[in-house]
């Protein structure tokens, strides 16, 4: 399963939206969604936010290769 498959995974399992995700993390929701979807990678910005968010769980390496 890719990383951005197990990072939506993971966000579904969360009592949150992805607006208020994505504002614990720093990003546009519109952008958020689109990383879920696989629309677009990451970059190392994104990538380091979600990883500071996620606390590691996801790796900001294997988020920006997708």
């Amino acid at each position: 399963m890719t990383a951005n498959k197990n990072l939506k995974k993971y966000v579904k399992s969360l009592s949150q939206t992805q607006d208020e995700i994505a504002k614990e993390i720093g990003i546009a929701r519109i952008y958020f969604n689109a990383i879920l979807n696989g629309k677009v990678r990451p970059g190392r910005e994104a990538s380091q936010k979600i990883e500071k968010w996620s606390g590691g769980l996801f790796k900001a390496a294997d988020l920006m290769q997708l």
